[in-house]
């Protein structure tokens, strides 16, 4: 986090003040004198009681960061949601500081214009988030008090179901009211931070529209893209309208702003209007959001590129595997949803939030204590796919097929897949799923007969006939393809593996 501190004019009970980097917060009420806040809490300031200092987060994208599972078990009539936590508080819809409790989001309750401009079933029934609002908001939060030592955390709501990255441009017109935008930078600035311009002033620079809200919050939790997906044409341009969303939230809130990113996960239903291609275009913008050319590459490219050529560069290097020419930014990751159980054909249960909100929490953390090895994202995702012909050892399972193991080949066809971190702890032997083999058009190339956890990689044990075709032309192995893969991966600590295609490199 920062090191420049920000001043409270006002303050309100059960409020989260966001910690600068002294570890404090400070607190200037009118005809007083100024006060300093350790990390904690709770304190009493003025007629404000429960008031906390620590992390604030706000949660933002659509129906899946608002919140759609099952309260209650359907059948069994059991709470599905996370308790509320001690000292985890939250700005809700209705911009008020309570102790949180899901649902996280009311959204017939906002002040704001655009939440009730903009269509959201449960703006149309303001009671259907007592039914279906489970969100990944307090397990989130759970999981980043265990690692952050038990720091207070503050969620501000910010979510809009239905919506495209589009409805979340910035605006002129009366943003605080008009534009999702506009709303949620308008909840940080109703938090005490005195008078500053708006976002709808005459200044045309970013830095003094919200120069007294910079550093104010630790992060962004964002959750969007299943309605950029629907269609190719609605996916096009989606890499660079979500890179200027954060350039935007990183001009106004602060220039090392972790920004955490929830990659789109399964869709269920075909209507026949949904292509598979704009599903997996979104997930490869989303991935490819980690990635940038390091400075040495970016002066290899021609100064007459533009610069959505040279992302396009990066992305296209992202394609090959981890390499010289790549970096990671330190203060954007990427978790997965793609592995996570769900409540209908695209909302994740109360069970998969809640996995989504624990994988949140590590990347977050990890952003703010800075213990990410050289970059390295906290998710882990493919680094690279070899092609190797090997004798099976011995203690192979027994559950390999009888053909691959007694064949008359003297050695047995794989693709050995490593990632980054490199050093992922999973399951020995743990028989995986959500592998393919793909030509370049996304066309599947012959079958992955087994696909085993060897150490930190995963091996995939091959059929002989697909020997010819990946020493023919370019075959890339794809983790999670498609609108509805079966995926499975995940490493002891609970990260899953993002969705993304690599190039298979021959021996």
């Amino acid at each position: 986090m920062s090191s420049s501190s920000h001043v409270y004019t006002s303050v309100t009970s059960y409020q989260v003040l966001q910690r600068d980097g002294n570890n404090t917060a400070t607190i200037h009420l009118p005809g007083q004198a100024p006060q300093t806040l350790g990390v904690g809490g709770p304190y009493t300031v003025g007629n404000a009681i429960q008031v906390m200092v620590g992390d604030v987060w706000v949660m933002a994208g659509q129906s899946n960061m608002r919140g759609y599972g099952y309260i209650l078990d359907p059948v069994s009539g059991e709470s599905l949601v996370t308790r509320p936590l001690a000292r985890v508080h939250l700005f809700g819809s209705d911009e008020k500081w309570t102790l949180a409790s899901e649902p996280t989001h009311r959204l017939a309750l906002s002040p704001r214009r655009v939440h009730h401009t903009l269509p959201d079933p449960t703006v149309r029934d303001p009671t259907k988030p007592s039914v279906r609002g489970a969100s990944l908001g307090l397990a989130f939060a759970a999981k980043y008090q265990a690692e952050m030592n038990g720091v207070p955390v503050g969620l501000i709501a910010s979510a809009h179901g239905g919506v495209t990255i589009q409805d979340w441009t910035r605006s002129a017109k009366d943003p605080e009211q008009d534009t999702l935008y506009g709303a949620m930078i308008g909840r940080i600035k109703s938090n005490g931070y005195g008078n500053v311009n708006g976002i709808g002033s005459d200044s045309s620079s970013s830095s003094s529209i919200s120069i007294s809200i910079r550093n104010s919050v630790a992060g962004v939790l964002w959750y969007q893209g299943e309605s950029n997906a629907v269609t190719h044409e609605l996916a096009d341009g989606f890499y660079d309208a979500t890179k200027n969303l954060i350039k935007t939230c990183k001009d106004d809130l602060g220039d090392q702003l972790p920004f955490v990113v929830v990659q789109i996960g399964r869709h269920l239903w075909d209507d026949g209007t949904n292509s598979i291609q704009g599903w997996g275009s979104v997930r490869d913008d989303q991935h490819n959001l980690l990635l940038s050319l390091t400075n040495e590459a970016r002066a290899t490219v021609t100064v007459t590129a533009t610069a959505a050529e040279v992302e396009t560069m990066a992305m296209a290097m992202a394609m090959v595997g981890e390499g010289a020419g790549m970096e990671v930014d330190p203060t954007i990751d990427v978790v997965s949803s793609i592995d996570c159980e769900m409540d209908d054909p695209v909302h994740l249960s109360a069970k998969g939030l809640a996995r989504v909100g624990h994988r949140l929490a590590l990347a977050a953390s990890a952003i703010i204590l800075k213990t990410r090895k050289d970059g390295q994202s906290a998710s882990p995702r493919l680094s690279e796919a070899r092609f190797q012909s090997i004798t099976l050892p011995p203690s192979l399972p027994q559950s390999l097929p009888p053909s691959l193991v007694q064949g008359t080949f003297p050695s047995r066809p794989s693709i050995l897949v490593s990632f980054v971190p490199h050093d992922l702890k999973l399951d020995v032997n743990l028989a995986v799923n959500g592998f393919s083999l793909r030509d370049s058009e996304g066309n599947r190339v012959y079958s992955i007969i087994k696909a085993l956890v060897e150490g930190p990689n995963v091996r995939l044990y091959i059929s002989s006939q697909a020997i010819k075709a990946i020493e023919s032309r370019e075959i890339y192995v794809h983790y999670g393809y498609g609108k509805d893969p079966i995926c499975d991966l995940e490493t002891q600590s609970g990260m899953g593996l993002l969705a993304s295609s690599i190039r298979i490199f021959c021996e």
